[in-house]
């Protein structure tokens, strides 16, 4: 079954009534027809031999060869990781390498460079492809630039104004604002290949402690057990460690969150 029969196929599940005519005019697309909708393409595609040693390149569509510097004739016939250059101690590196030994698809953030030298960041979704029998015959990888959304989550956020970032009745971060840092932590520690941890603080029975002693009360102990994971990593002695990794907040009213990067812990 080739590219035009599957996504033919897809089509098929459509219920509208103009499912079989879309059917037929997708299979009477040519060859040169689905190549130039992959030429198209604002993403840049490559497409791999699976069968063959290295997996060496078969296809890189204008957008990958824009974002990566080299020409397609020096990319045809190789192995992407003439990308990595000799930066080939990636941990993203060894788990796309792993799940293609699988036969699995992969989703990862790698070091690229171009010929000049300078650094990319390759945000790649690999996905195998298999006959009609079930044999793995190709990698098909879609390749984005993530740098300047790395870049961008390094600063400081600014996206949510200084009053938003802070719940009026405990003084922890709002979630809206925590969210925001859970954001720019998540991407950098894609970036980095490292974990980060979350921690959520239930408060039980806390709508009747303020039925019994009113609302400021109850945000008074919001605030108090707000206090409990700085001070108990104080104990542990990793309080300066974590400080500027550590962010507490107020989320749906009385649960608190704490985030911390894994490289933190030492």
């Amino acid at each position: 079954m080739d590219a035009r029969a599957r996504v033919a196929g897809a089509c098929r599940g459509r219920s509208d009534p103009d499912a079989g005519r879309w059917t037929r005019h997708m299979n009477s697309w040519s060859a040169e027809a689905w190549r130039r909708v992959v030429e198209s393409s604002p993403e840049g595609i490559v497409i791999c031999d699976a069968a063959a040693r290295e997996c060496p390149v078969l296809f890189v569509n204008p957008a990958f060869v824009d974002m990566c510097g080299y020409p397609a004739a020096a990319l045809l016939g190789t192995n992407l990781r003439i990308l990595q250059g000799t930066d080939r101690d990636q941990e993203a590196r060894t788990r796309l390498r792993e799940a293609l030994d699988r036969g699995e698809p992969a989703r990862v953030l790698v070091r690229n460079y171009r010929p000049d030298g300078s650094l990319f960041w390759n945000e790649m979704v690999v996905q195998p492809v298999r006959s009609a029998a079930g044999q793995l015959t190709h990698f098909i990888g879609y390749h984005r630039d993530a740098s300047e959304r790395l870049k961008a989550a390094e600063r400081t956020p600014a996206g949510l104004p200084p009053w938003l970032r802070e719940d009026r009745l405990t003084g922890l971060h709002s979630r809206a604002y925590f969210q925001e840092l859970l954001q720019r932590d998540w991407v950098l520690a894609q970036r980095d290949s490292h974990e980060i941890g979350l921690t959520l603080f239930d408060i039980d029975d806390l709508g009747a402690y303020n039925d019994k002693f009113d609302r400021s009360a109850g945000d008074a102990c919001i605030r108090r057990v707000a206090l409990v994971p700085p001070r108990a990593l104080a104990l542990e002695g990793l309080l300066n460690a974590c400080r500027a990794a550590l962010k507490r907040a107020k989320v749906n009213g009385k649960d608190g969150i704490v985030t911390a990067e894994a490289g933190d812990f030492h």
